[in-house]
């Protein structure tokens, strides 16, 4: 690997080190992550991890089970200059990828979840798209206990998808009648998405299959993992703060400007780009006061 690295991977995180992916509570929340990327065929990459529990966790890289990482890594807290709502106990992943976008130095800007993992081939083939011009988008399928998670009876009970937006209705939590209707509401929506007992998967992966398994994006279908050059980034000022607070629209509100700012043939979505996203708890109480989505 050359001293400056093709790739950043930056990865913001809020949660505690255990006990926050359903299912698999013995399991670190970045391990399934950290072992994806010991094994990538690309691997001339550093990660930045962005952590607002940074203070509590020093020397989390230095032992089990991270022994050995064969690549660098960043850990760095949130930059005083981007915790504005962290400092109010508030919802501050914008913050924390402008704190990222510090510390980056590869080319490619690769934005990727706490709690994800995929294939070994996952930075090749994005670092092979954006060397050919594109900006590349990668979804995401969703694991609960381990397992794939489908759109059935007990997730529609229990599921990630369906608690969180439920949680978020009321600001301390809803009354019960509240919740109840509140969960109907979002039953209703997911269904639109997910036929019953379909994987519960990236909502634009239907579209992407129906044309043939790729397709140049949308303006708003500018997600959560998606890959991004630094000077585009660094043009558009980075993730807008003004989003953090209580929740945000942080990624699509960011693709938007970069297709304001001359990008917008370069998003690409294809069916070999995407990741398996574990289920799992909120922030951390220690960070954050309120309810509210994930980072």
């Amino acid at each position: 690997m050359s001293d400056i690295p093709d790739i950043s991977i930056i990865l913001i995180t809020a949660r505690e080190a255990y006990n926050t992916i359903i299912g698999l509570p013995q399991t670190h929340i970045l391990e399934p992550c950290i072992e994806s990327l010991r094994y990538q065929t690309f691997k001339d990459f550093e990660v930045i991890v962005v952590d607002s529990l940074q203070e509590h966790r020093t020397h989390m890289f230095d032992g089990e089970p991270f022994s050995e990482i064969p690549f660098p890594v960043k850990h760095v807290p949130v930059h005083p200059n981007h915790r504005f709502w962290l400092n109010h106990r508030r919802f501050n992943a914008s913050g924390a990828m402008n704190t990222g976008f510090l510390y980056a130095e590869g080319e490619l800007v690769v934005k990727i979840d706490d709690c994800c993992q995929f294939g070994p081939d996952l930075l090749e083939r994005m670092w092979k798209e954006y060397q050919s011009g594109h900006f590349p988008m990668v979804m995401h399928t969703r694991y609960r206990g381990g397992k794939q998670a489908y759109f059935d009876k007990e997730y529609k009970e229990k599921g990630y998808e369906v608690e969180k937006h439920v949680t978020a209705a009321g600001s301390p939590p809803a009354p019960m009648t509240q919740s109840k209707a509140q969960k109907e509401k979002v039953l209703k929506v997911l269904s639109e998405i997910y036929p019953d007992g379909a994987p519960v998967r990236d909502s634009r992966w239907r579209r992407v299959e129906a044309a043939g398994g790729r397709i140049t994006g949308e303006k708003d279908q500018f997600y959560g993992y998606s890959g991004f050059s630094l000077d585009a980034a660094l043009k558009i000022n980075g993730f807008d703060e003004l989003l953090d607070g209580d929740s945000t629209q942080m990624d699509v509100d960011f693709g938007v400007r970069l297709w304001m700012a001359g990008y917008q043939t370069m998003f690409i979505l294809d069916t070999g780009m995407w990741v398996i996203e574990h289920e799992h708890q909120p922030v951390s109480n220690k960070v954050i006061d309120l309810p509210c989505e994930n980072i």
